[in-house]
């Protein structure tokens, strides 16, 4: 095997490691967020259905940075 096969291969790997890590990051965000944090964000998601708070964990998980940020910043004033 070449040393190029052997460089992309590793790369693969860790690009495949980071997007795992980001994704499973925001599921750990996302899963509390969806449960208690979008009513204190916004006032109207606070009377959201369950089907809403569902359908909203794969938007945190992507956005799992500005929302942790947003709801650590609400959470002190």
């Amino acid at each position: 095997m070449s040393p190029l096969v052997r460089y992309h291969r590793g790369m693969a790997i860790a690009v495949i490691a980071i997007v795992f890590g980001y994704a499973g990051l925001g599921l750990l965000v996302a899963i509390p967020m969806c449960l208690v944090g979008l009513g204190r964000l916004d006032p109207a998601a606070a009377a959201g259905t369950w089907g809403f708070r569902v359908l909203s964990i794969p938007g945190v998980m992507v956005l799992w940075p500005v929302v942790l940020g947003r709801w650590l910043k609400r959470g002190k004033a």
